[in-house]
């Protein structure tokens, strides 16, 4: 099996304990590429897409977090989606998450308010 074949294999699996170790960031970008996918029901056509600009919304972005969350056992506030529109900008966030867990909760462009507002319409979309 190529590496790109395993690759996309370890992007397809289900959610994947990370446990601090290091991933490599294709791995990462496919993972997130194939959510977006599923969300916006369209291929990604390139890692430097911008969610927004490729037919996403506010209520898709807190879909899309829920599924990001899930997909990385992670709890990453709504605010990443917007701070980080792109395959690839969003893959460095999460990339840097799963060795840092803290930056998960960093200082965002979103005031804490606003912030509080976006999660909890994602916890009110999850319990559905």
């Amino acid at each position: 099996m190529s590496k790109r074949d395993r690759s996309k294999e370890f992007a397809a699996s289900g959610p994947t304990e990370y446990s601090g170790r290091a991933v490599p960031l294709v791995v990462i970008e496919s993972r997130v590429a194939d959510v977006w996918k599923g969300v916006l029901g369209v291929p990604v056509a390139g890692f430097e897409e911008n969610f927004f600009e490729a037919g996403g919304t506010s209520l898709l972005a807190t879909i899309l977090l829920t599924r990001l969350n899930q997909a990385f056992a992670l709890k990453i506030p709504i605010a990443m989606v917007f701070d980080h529109p792109t395959v690839r900008s969003m893959s460095a966030h999460i990339a840097g998450i799963l060795t840092d867990p803290d930056k998960a909760n960093k200082k965002t462009n979103l005031d804490s308010a606003a912030c509080a507002k976006l999660d909890h319409a994602v916890e009110l979309q999850s319990a559905k």
